[in-house]
């Protein structure tokens, strides 16, 4: 059904948040491939025509649930638009700072089961860590092999979430946001600026 004087399908004004909340229910416990755009609006209780009008596809509104749950794209938006002198410890308390949240914690170990269980969703959030994190970050960098650099950082930015939040390998899990920092800081700066590489971002 569509309302014809505002121009787009009917849904009530909190339409898109229902959809954000659905989509991130059903990616998390059936996978990418079976969760459907009508099933999607079925499980908000709007038209399913709305997805396509908020998000673009399904596609893009799987992009929207993972800056939702885990954010490191956005993150490093944030931080790089602070300034980059001290983008790595900005970066990594920024990421900590999201993640130490519990409820985060809880749709990470649910992603995980929903990785290791559907291909699909492999693919799908392999394309979303490449399009809006490893790509952000060869934005930021100046110099030789920038995309290799970038990867690079992305998996300990990965390495991370899985060893702290999901897996939870001791010391890592329960040490305090200030000596994960110090700790691990080191390896994700050599990763964006290894040895004989400008030591500057864009």
């Amino acid at each position: 059904m569509v309302n014809n004087k505002r121009g787009r399908p009917s849904g009530g004004s909190d339409a898109r948040q229902r959809l954000i909340d659905a989509a991130s229910e059903l990616f998390l416990r059936d996978g990418y491939t079976r969760t459907t755009i009508r099933s999607i609006a079925k499980t908000a209780g709007v038209d399913h025509a709305l997805v396509n009008y908020h998000f673009g596809s399904k596609g893009e509104l799987f992009t929207v649930v993972m800056d939702l749950l885990a954010s490191p794209g956005r993150l490093v938006d944030h931080v790089a638009g602070q300034g980059v002198e001290y983008l790595v410890p900005r970066l990594l308390n920024a990421l900590l700072t999201t993640w130490d949240r519990p409820e985060v914690q809880e749709r990470s170990r649910r992603l995980l089961s929903a990785l290791q269980s559907d291909r699909p969703t492999q693919v799908a959030f392999r394309g979303y860590v490449e399009a809006h994190v490893t790509t952000r970050l060869v934005d930021l960098l100046d110099g030789p092999n920038r995309q290799a650099r970038a990867a690079a950082a992305t998996s300990v930015i990965n390495g991370l979430f899985l060893t702290r939040y999901v897996v939870r390998i001791e010391p890592l899990a329960s040490m305090g946001r200030a000596d994960v920092v110090t700790h691990l800081g080191p390896a994700l700066h050599a990763c964006l600026h290894p040895p004989h590489t400008a030591r500057r971002v864009r």
